[in-house]
C-alpha cells in the first residue's frame, strides 16, 4: 500500500499547467475594494494613456471656448470704441475667432471620440474580467457553497446586472469624470486668471452643492441595494417557474408563484421609487444652485463694470468659465449617483468572489502520486452534512482492493452516496480518513483525484449540445477514434436510437432539440464515463431508469470493460449481483456487512439475505416461465423485436388477464412497420432572435394597454412642456442680463434694470426647478408602475403556456429572468427619459425658434438652418447604435445563458473534471460579447463627439453671422445675445436627445422582447375547458383514442395510433424499452400537452374541454426525476395548497416511510431542501415526491418510475401502498415502470414500443 515518496509531486500555487484551470485566493479576496480593482495596467495601459490624454485635451475645450467668447465680446467693444480701422478689418478678427471656435469644435469632436471609445473600450475589458471572475470562482467553489447559497440562481440575475452598472462606472462614467475634473480645474484657472473675486461670488455656493450630493447618493445607495435584493428574489420565482415548468402546474400553484413575483415586484418598484424620488430631489437641487449663480455672478460683474475695474469681455469670460464650472460640477454630481450605483455593484459581485471557503481546486501543498492504482480505503469515517445536522455516517471503514468490483448495497438514504462525495473531496471527513493508494485524499491535489475517479450519478446533467458533444465530454484531452465511439454506444445499447435520429450522433439536445427519457440518459451518462475510463469509476444508482433485461446487459459489459480496475456499483437492485461480486452492506450510515453475494446468503441472520429474500418473494409469480417472456421484450441490445414476439407476448397476457393487452376503441390494427416513425428533426419551426427591432412608436402601441396612470403621464408631459418653456425664457433673459454688462443708455445696465432681470431670473429658476423635480417624480412613477405591470403580465402569460414554450432555444431561464427583471428597466426609459427629452426639445426647438424670429428673423434663419444637421445625425446614429445594441445585449444573454448552464450542472461538470471544458466556453461568449462591445464603443463614440461637434459649428455660425449684423448695424447686442441664448438653448435640447440615443436602443430591444412575451396567446392546454365530469359506471375513468403526439421542434412521433382504456379502481402498467413512449402517455394523462391527433377523455370527457385546476385536482402526477424548489419540507409539500395541517402531511410521509426520517431531522418539516442539497438522498426524494401527490388525495395518480432508486424494502412498501391503500380505497393508479415488482400488482398491463401498442 506504501508509494515511494520521492515519486510523488507536490503542488504549489504556482504551477504552470494549471494556471488556466486554478482560481487563485489572492485574485478573488483583493484588498483593494474599488471600481478599479479589475483593472490590468500591463494589458490596459495604452487605452488608458489615450483615454485619458484625450480628456485632458477636451477639458481644456470649455476654457478656450471662454476665452474666445470674451474675445469676441472685447473685439466688439473694441470695434464700438472706433479701435477698428474699418468694418473688414474687425470681421476678419471675428471671423479668424469664430474660425477658431470651429477647430476647438473639430479639436473636441477627435478627442471625444477616443475618450468615449478607449474608456468604453476600458470598460468591456473590466467586465469581461468580472464575468470570468465570477465564473471561475462558481466553477471552483466548493459544493457545500453551492448547497448553502440556496439563492444562487435569483443572484446570478443581479449579478449580471451589477457587471453593467460595473462596467458604465469604469467606462463612460470614469470618461466624463476625469474630463469634468480636469475641465473644473481649467476653468477655475481661467476664471481666476480674469477675476478672483468675481470667481469667488460665482462659486460660493459650491459646497452647499458637494453637501447635497453627498447626502442624495448615500440615501440612493440605500435604495438601489434594497432595489437589487427584492429583485434577486423575484428573479429567482422567475426561474423557478421556467426551469420546472411541471411541478407548478401539477400543483396548481401558478397563482401561488404569480402572487409571490407580485409582492417581491412590488418590493422592488417601491425601493426603485425611493431612488427615483432622491435622485430628483439631487438634480433639481444641483440646478436651481448652477442656475442661481446667474444671479449673483452678473450683479456683481455689472458692478465692477460700471465702476470700471473689470472689462466686458472679462467679465464674460470669467462668467463663462465660472457658469461652465457649476455646470460641469452639476454634471459630475450626476456621475457621482453613477459611481455609487458602481459600488453598490462592486458589493454585490465581491459578495460572491469573496465568499469564505475552499476552492475546489485549490492545490498548495498538495499531493500528485505518478500514477492511480485504484486502492480505496475508509478509515472510522464520520460525517455530517453542513445544511443539516446529524451523522449520515458514523464510523465507516472499508477496504476496497485496486482492481477490483465491489456492490455498496444499502435503503435508501443508508450512506451510499455520500461515501462517493467524500472520496471526490465534495465534502470531507467530519471524522476519520478517506485513502486512494495510501495517501490521505485531504492531502492528495483535487486534479489528480478527479482524473483518476469517475463518479456517475443517478441524475447527470447533459448540455444544450449535440449527443456526440455529450459524450464525448468524457474524452478530455484523448483523441477518440469513430470506431472506438461506436463502440461505447453499442455497449449502452443505443445504436439504434442515435442512427435512427436524422441527424445522429449530430442530433441537438435540450433546448430545441430531442428529449431523453430517463433510461436514455442514464446510457449516456455510463458512455461518458466509459469514454473516460479512469482507474476507479463509481456508478451511483445509474441505471436505475433502466429495465431489468438492459441493466443485466449492461453491467455485464461494464465488468467486461473494466476488468483489472476498480469498479464500484451503488445498488440496491439485487437481482444484479452476482453470487462471487463483493458486496458492502449498508444501513443507518454504518457498514454492516462485508463478503461476497455468496457468503452473505449463507448467513441466515445475515439483513442482506433478509432484503434479497424479500425481493426475490416480490418477483415470483405463478406465470413465472410467461413472465420472463413479457420482461424479456426489453431484452434485445438492439431494441429490434420482431412481430411474432410481440404476438407471443400479447397471447401470454390475453390469456392471463382475459383480455388484450390494449384496447383499441376503433378497431384499428396495429401496424406490422415502423416505417412511419417520423424521425426528421423540424428546423423551421426554430425562431431566432430578431435582428430587426420594433420602432418606439410601434413599443408604445402595443403596450399601450399596460400604461397605467396616463394621466400621470399627461401631467409629466405637461410639465416638460412648462419645464422646456422655461429654458427660451430664461435664455430671454439671461441675454437681458448680459447685455447689461456693456451699458448703452443711462437704464440699461442701470441697477434697477439689473434688480428688475435677476427677479426674474430667480422666478424662473424656481419655476424650472419645481416642474423639473415634478416631471421626473410624474414620468418616473408612470414607468415604475408601467415595468411593474409589464412583468407580472408577462409572468402570467408564461404561467399559462404548456410545455412546448419551455422547449424553445430562446425561453431559457437565465435569458427569461434577465428580461424580466433586467432588461425590463431599460424600458424605463421610453417613459421616463424619451418622453421628457423628447418634448422638452420639442418645446425649446420651437419656442425658441419662433420666439427668436420674432425678434430678429436673419439671425434666426440661419440657426434653424443648423438644426436639420443636427435631426439627420441623430437619426443616423439611432440606427447605427440599434444594430449594435441589439448584437451587444444578444451576446449578453448568451454568456448569461452559459453560465447559468454551468452553475445547473456543477456536479456532472466536476465529476467529469470539465473546467477547462467550460471555461473555454465561456471565454468564446465574453470574447464574442467584448467584440460586440468594440462596435458599440465605436458607434457610442462617434454619436457623443459629433453632438458636441455640431453645437460648437452652429454657435460658431450663429456668433460670427451676428456679429457681422451688429457691426452693420442692422441688430442691437441685445437682440444677438438673445437670437443666440434662444437658438443655443433650443440646439442643446436637440444635443440631448443624442446624448439619450444609447439608452433608447437599449429600451427598443427590451420593448421587442417584452412584446414577444406580452404577445403570447395563453395555451389550449392552460385555459380551454370549463366542465367537471363526474365518475360513471361502465365509463373509463381514462381513455385514449387513436391518439397521436409528436414534441415540439422535433417530427418524430412519439405516439402512435395509440388507444386503451383505464376503469376506476385499476392499477395500470405501462411497459416498454426507454424512450418507446411510456412517460409521453403519462404527461397526456395529465394534461400536459395536448395530443396532435386523436382523443383522450377522462370520465367520458374530451380533457381538452375540462376545466384545468379542476383536473389537475383529480389528476396527479409523479415524476421519475423528482423536482423540489429551494424551500422547506412543509412547504415542498403543501405547494400549491392552503390550511394543510402538519398532522396530515406526516400521515402522508408515514405511508411512504418517511415519517421516521422527517422527524430524525433537528429542524424536521422545516428542513431545507432544494436543487442541489444533500439532505435526502434519490431515493428519498421520490417517497416525497409520492407523499406530495398522497396529499392531495387525487382520484387518479399516475407514477413515472416511483420505485426507481428505491431498495427492496422501500419498493415493497411503496408496492403495498398502490396494492392496499390506493387500490382498497378507489384511486386509480397508472404506473409507468419497469420494475418487476410494481408489474406483479398491476391489474392489467400495457406494453409500448417506439410509440406503438405492441399487440
Amino acid at each position: 500500500m506504501e508509494t515511494k515518496r520521492d515519486e510523488v509531486v507536490v503542488l504549489s500555487l504556482n504551477t504552470s499547467d494549471r494556471e488556466d484551470l486554478r482560481i487563485k485566493v489572492e485574485n478573488v479576496t483583493l484588498v483593494s475594494k474599488n471600481i478599479y480593482m479589475f483593472m490590468e495596467l500591463k494589458n490596459d495601459w495604452f487605452l488608458l494613456f489615450l483615454g485619458t490624454f484625450s480628456s485632458i485635451v477636451l477639458a481644456a475645450a470649455p476654457s478656450g471656448m471662454t476665452v474666445l467668447m470674451g474675445l469676441i465680446f472685447t473685439q466688439l467693444q473694441n470695434y464700438f470704441k472706433g479701435e477698428y480701422s474699418s468694418l473688414g478689418a474687425y470681421l476678419a478678427d471675428a471671423r479668424l475667432s469664430c474660425f477658431s471656435l470651429v477647430l476647438i469644435g473639430l479639436g473636441s469632436f477627435i478627442f471625444s471620440f477616443f475618450s468615449f471609445a478607449c474608456y468604453m473600450q476600458l470598460g468591456e475589458r473590466q467586465q469581461s474580467r468580472v464575468r470570468r471572475r465570477i465564473f471561475e470562482s462558481l466553477l471552483f467553489n466548493s459544493i457545500p457553497w453551492h448547497e448553502a447559497n440556496k439563492e444562487l440562481n435569483g443572484e446570478l440575475v443581479q449579478i449580471n446586472r451589477c457587471i453593467e452598472e460595473l462596467r458604465v462606472g469604469v467606462s463612460i462614467c470614469t470618461g466624463l469624470a476625469i474630463q469634468g475634473i480636469l475641465s473644473v480645474v481649467a476653468l477655475l484657472i481661467t476664471s481666476f486668471v480674469y477675476s478672483w473675486s468675481l470667481t469667488f461670488v460665482i462659486i460660493s455656493t459650491l459646497p452647499v452643492m458637494f453637501v447635497v450630493v453627498m447626502f442624495m447618493s448615500r440615501k440612493l445607495a440605500k435604495y438601489t441595494t434594497n432595489e437589487n435584493d427584492e429583485s434577486s428574489y423575484a428573479a429567482k420565482i422567475v426561474d423557478w417557474v421556467v426551469r420546472s415548468p411541471i411541478i407548478p402546474r401539477m400543483c396548481n400553484a401558478q397563482t401561488i408563484e404569480y402572487e409571490k413575483f407580485k409582492d417581491r415586484a412590488s418590493r422592488s418598484k417601491n425601493a426603485s421609487m425611493k431612488a427615483l424620488v432622491a435622485n430628483s430631489l439631487n438634480l433639481g437641487a444641483l440646478k436651481f444652485l448652477t442656475l442661481m449663480m446667474f444671479v449673483q455672478g452678473f450683479w456683481y460683474g455689472s458692478t465692477m463694470v460700471r465702476n470700471g475695474k473689470l472689462s466686458a469681455g472679462d467679465v464674460v469670460t470669467c462668467f463663462g468659465s465660472s457658469l461652465m464650472l457649476a455646470q460641469t460640477i452639476s454634471g459630475l454630481s450626476e456621475q457621482i449617483i453613477v459611481f455609487q450605483e458602481a459600488i453598490v455593484a462592486l458589493n454585490k459581485v465581491l459578495a460572491v468572489l469573496s465568499k469564505p471557503c475552499r476552492s475546489f481546486n485549490s492545490t498548495e501543498g498538495l499531493i500528485v502520486p505518478p500514477y492511480c492504482r485504484g486502492e480505496i480505503s475508509f478509515r472510522n469515517v464520520s460525517f455530517e452534512y453542513p445544511t443539516r445536522r446529524g451523522r449520515v455516517l458514523d464510523e465507516v471503514s472499508v477496504e476496497i482492493p485496486a482492481g477490483k468490483h465491489f456492490f455498496v448495497v444499502g435503503k435508501s438514504g443508508s450512506g451510499k452516496s455520500t461515501l462517493s462525495s467524500l472520496l471526490v473531496k465534495f465534502y470531507s471527513a467530519s471524522q476519520g480518513k478517506v485513502f486512494v493508494d495510501g495517501y490521505d485524499v485531504e492531502r492528495l491535489s483535487d486534479d489528480w483525484l478527479t482524473k483518476n475517479i469517475t463518479l456517475v450519478q443517478q441524475s447527470s446533467s447533459f448540455f444544450n449540445d449535440t449527443i456526440k458533444a455529450n459524450i464525448l465530454l468524457g474524452a478530455g484531452n484523448k483523441q477518440l477514434s469513430e470506431k472506438d465511439l461506436r463502440n461505447v454506444i453499442d455497449t449502452v445499447l443505443l445504436s439504434q436510437f442515435i442512427d435512427e435520429l436524422p441527424a445522429g450522433l449530430d442530433t441537438v439536445m435540450m433546448y430545441q432539440g430531442i428529449s431523453l427519457s430517463g433510461g436514455q440518459e442514464q446510457r449516456l451518462a455510463i458512455a461518458r464515463a466509459l469514454i473516460r475510463d479512469t482507474p476507479i469509476l463509481i456508478l451511483d444508482e445509474c441505471v436505475s431508469a433502466l429495465d431489468e433485461s438492459f441493466k443485466s446487459i449492461i453491467l455485464t459489459s461494464i465488468k467486461e470493460w473494466r476488468q483489472g480496475k476498480t469498479t464500484i456499483f451503488m445498488e440496491h437492485d439485487y437481482q444484479q449481483i452476482q453470487n462471487d461480486d463483493e458486496v458492502i452492506f449498508m444501513e443507518n450510515g454504518e457498514v454492516k456487512e462485508t463478503g461476497t453475494k455468496d457468503q452473505l446468503l449463507k448467513n441466515p441472520d445475515s439483513k442482506f439475505s433478509h432484503l434479497v429474500q424479500i425481493q426475490q418473494n416480490m418477483i415470483k409469480d405463478i406465470f413465472s416461465d410467461e413472465y420472463e417472456l413479457f420482461i424479456g421484450l426489453e431484452t434485445n441490445p438492439s431494441d429490434r423485436i420482431s412481430n411474432a414476439y410481440f404476438n407471443r407476448v400479447t397471447r401470454v397476457f390475453s390469456n392471463f388477464f382475459g383480455q388484450p393487452v390494449g384496447h383499441n376503441a376503433e378497431n384499428n390494427p396495429i401496424e406490422k412497420k415502423r416505417d412511419s416513425w417520423d424521425t426528421t428533426v423540424e428546423t423551421a419551426a426554430i425562431k431566432e432572435r430578431p435582428q430587426n427591432l420594433m420602432s418606439i412608436i410601434q413599443i408604445f402601441r402595443l403596450m399601450n394597454r399596460y400604461l397605467c396612470h396616463k394621466s400621470l403621464i399627461v401631467v409629466g408631459i405637461v410639465l416638460a412642456v412648462f419645464n422646456g418653456s422655461c429654458n427660451p425664457i430664461f435664455s430671454w433673459c439671461f441675454a437681458k442680463l448680459l447685455a447689461g454688462i456693456v451699458p448703452v443708455d443711462s437704464y440699461v445696465g442701470s441697477a434697477r434694470y439689473l434688480l428688475k432681470w435677476a427677479l426674474l431670473v430667480i422666478l424662473v429658476i424656481s419655476i424650472d426647478t419645481l416642474t423639473l423635480i415634478t416631471k421626473k417624480i410624474a414620468l418616473g412613477y408612470a414607468s415604475e408602475r408601467w415595468i411593474y405591470l409589464i412583468r407580472t403580465k408577462a409572468l402570467n402569460k408564461l404561467l399559462l403556456q404548456d410545455m412546448n414554450w419551455f422547449s424553445n432555444k430562446l425561453n431559457k431561464p437565465a435569458e427569461i429572468s434577465a428580461l424580466l427583471m433586467n432588461d425590463s428597466r431599460d424600458l424605463k426609459t421610453l417613459v421616463s427619459s424619451l418622453l421628457e427629452v423628447v418634448f422638452t426639445g420639442i418645446v425649446v426647438l420651437t419656442l425658441g425658434s419662433v420666439w427668436s424670429i420674432v425678434i430678429g428673423w436673419k439671425l434666426s434663419l440661419v440657426a434653424i438652418s443648423v438644426v436639420p444637421l443636427f435631426l439627420l445625425s441623430a437619426a443616423l446614429y439611432a440606427r447605427l447604435l440599434e444594430t449594435a445594441e441589439n448584437g451587444y445585449k444578444n451576446e449578453v444573454a448568451l454568456t448569461e445563458n452559459q453560465l447559468h448552464e454551468t452553475i445547473t450542472g456543477i456536479k456532472t461538470i466536476r465529476c467529469l473534471k470539465l473546467e477547462s471544458h467550460f471555461i473555454s466556453k465561456f471565454s468564446e461568449k465574453v470574447e464574442a460579447l467584448q467584440c460586440e462591445g468594440t462596435s458599440r464603443a465605436i458607434y457610442i463614440g462617434f454619436g457623443n463627439a459629433l453632438s458636441l461637434f455640431l453645437v460648437y459649428v452652429a454657435q460658431a455660425v450663429i456668433l460670427y453671422y451676428g456679429m457681422k449684423l451688429v457691426s452693420e448695424e442692422q441688430y442691437t447686442v441685445s437682440q444677438l445675445m438673445e437670437v443666440m441664448s434662444l437658438m443655443i438653448f433650443a440646439l442643446m435640447g436637440v444635443s440631448d436627445l443624442m446624448q439619450q440615443i444609447p439608452d433608447i436602443s437599449r429600451g427598443q430591444r427590451a420593448g421587442t422582447y417584452l412584446i414577444r412575451l406580452l404577445g403570447l396567446k395563453s395555451s389550449p392546454v392552460e385555459v380551454k375547458g370549463n366542465l367537471k365530469p363526474q365518475c360513471r359506471s361502465l365509463v373509463p375513468v381514462i381513455e385514449f383514442v387513436a391518439v397521436d403526439f409528436q414534441y415540439p421542434h422535433v417530427s418524430a412521433t412519439a405516439l402512435n395510433n395509440i388507444s386503451f382504456r383505464v376503469s376506476q379502481g385499476e392499477v395500470l402498467g405501462i411497459v416498454g424499452p426507454s424512450g418507446s413512449g411510456k412517460s409521453t402517455i403519462a404527461m397526456l394523462i395529465n394534461r400536459l400537452f395536448f395530443a396532435k391527433k386523436g382523443c383522450i377523455r377522462y370520465n367520458g370527457v374530451n380533457i381538452k374541454d375540462i376545466e384545468v385546476p379542476w383536473f389537475r385536482e383529480q389528476v396527479t402526477l409523479i415524476q421519475q426525476k423528482p423536482t423540489f424548489f429551494d424551500g422547506t419540507i412543509r412547504e415542498n409539500l403543501a405547494y400549491g395548497m392552503e390550511g394543510v395541517s402538519d398532522r396530515l402531511i406526516l400521515r402522508a410521509l408515514k405511508v411512504t416511510m418517511m415519517d421516521d426520517y422527517i422527524r430524525s431531522l433537528p429542524e424536521g418539516l422545516d428542513t431545507y431542501i432544494g436543487s442541489l442539497n444533500s439532505v435526502i438522498s434519490g431515493g428519498q426524494s421520490q417517497r416525497l415526491s409520492i407523499a406530495r401527490a398522497i396529499l392531495r388525495e387525487p382520484k387518479v395518480i399516475v407514477m413515472d418510475e416511483p420505485t426507481s432508486s428505491l431498495d427492496p424494502e422501500n419498493t415493497e412498501g411503496i408496492k403495498d401502498l398502490v396494492d392496499k391503500q390506493l387500490r382498497v380505497n378507489g384511486y386509480t393508479v397508472i404506473i409507468v415502470t419497469h420494475s418487476q415488482e410494481l408489474i406483479r400488482i398491476c391489474d392489467r398491463v400495457l406494453a409500448i414500443d417506439h410509440g406503438r401498442l405492441v399487440g
